[in-house]
């Protein structure tokens, strides 16, 4: 469903813009069937491994992106998690 594509990318551009608020905003809106495919899972998931700090999962979610498309957000949000690691 392309629907649930292009939202999982905006969920993905928010995390990158560190739009937490905003994030889960959109979250609110999702129904479950929405938000249990794996376009949006995988933001979500991501979310909540940048949250408790699991930087090396969120390192090693590149290699499972749901659509090639959302590696463009990867990269950017990689880039982040690597400026943050290298701050402490």
């Amino acid at each position: 469903n392309i629907n649930v594509h292009i939202l999982g990318l905006n969920l993905m551009y928010l995390l990158v813009e560190n739009n937490l608020s905003e994030f889960h905003s959109e979250l609110e809106l999702l129904t479950t069937d929405q938000a249990s495919t794996p376009y949006i899972s995988f933001p979500i998931t991501l979310e909540r491994q940048l949250m408790v700090g699991s930087y090396d999962e969120v390192l090693n979610a590149k290699s499972h992106v749901p659509d090639p498309s959302y590696s463009f957000f990867m990269d950017n949000l990689l880039q982040t998690v690597r400026d943050s690691i290298a701050d402490c």
